[in-house]
């Protein structure tokens, strides 16, 4: 059988015998000896993938809450009660995310909330309530007990002056303390020591530390441990 194309912008015809089988884009009609007409379909529409993909994701920074103290002549010194429990915040972010064959291209935000924290309120006690401690060198008055971890040190150290911070001399009834926690000048009743003064400073005497004074640690008898310490009435 002798078969003819001939070829179209829209389509193609093929001569076969008496048969003529005609297409155009998208449907195809065929016409028979009995002049029988049908359709046949077909699919030709182009199919796109692309090689970009994007997603969203959120973010989220916490707020930490800021503590607020306030003084209270109500509570004890020494004493703190929360009256506000206060609530961090937060800032929810939210990106759009670029891939490039699954690779993140970029990353861009596309939305931001926000929430403030609402502080905590602290009341500290500043009222001085005196208390009495008899103990082997006397009876004393005081207004704050507090557990400390002390040690001990003399002015033979290398780099000592042999001097304290307030310029008095390094001696047993000295007493190096944290300015933030005790008040230079304070008179305290180490438990184990006795009556010492606070009146030195310390790179490692911070929080509850002290550091107890003697004029020569090889003759003192002081092992480094936790100990009571008697903040006194002047």
């Amino acid at each position: 059988m002798r078969y003819k194309i001939l070829l179209g912008l829209l389509g193609f015809t093929i001569l076969a015998g008496n048969n003529i089988f005609e297409t155009r884009s998208g449907h195809g009609v065929v016409l028979g000896q009995k002049d029988q007409l049908g359709v046949v379909a077909f699919q030709n529409t182009p199919v796109t993938k692309t090689l970009f993909s994007q997603d969203q994701e959120q973010e989220i920074i916490r707020l930490p809450l800021p503590i607020e103290y306030q003084n209270s002549d109500q509570l004890e010194l020494g004493q703190e009660q929360v009256i506000q429990q206060g609530e961090d915040g937060w800032i929810r972010q939210t990106y759009q995310l670029t891939y490039w064959e699954n690779e993140l291209q970029s990353k861009s935000l596309i939305g931001e909330e926000r929430r403030e924290p609402v502080s905590r309120v602290v009341l500290k006690g500043t009222k001085i309530v005196p208390r009495f401690l008899t103990a082997s060198e006397g009876v004393f008055t005081y207004y704050l007990q507090k557990r400390m971890y002390a040690t001990s040190y003399d002015a033979n150290c290398q780099g000592c002056r042999g001097l304290t911070y307030t310029g008095t001399e390094v001696t047993k009834g000295v007493c190096a303390v944290d300015p933030e926690v005790i008040p230079l000048g304070t008179m305290m009743y180490v438990e184990g020591y006795g009556l010492c003064r606070a009146e030195d400073v310390g790179g490692a005497i911070k929080g509850d530390r002290i550091d107890l004074g003697f004029r020569d640690i090889l003759q003192g008898f002081w092992q480094a441990r936790w100990t009571k310490v008697y903040l006194l009435v002047d």
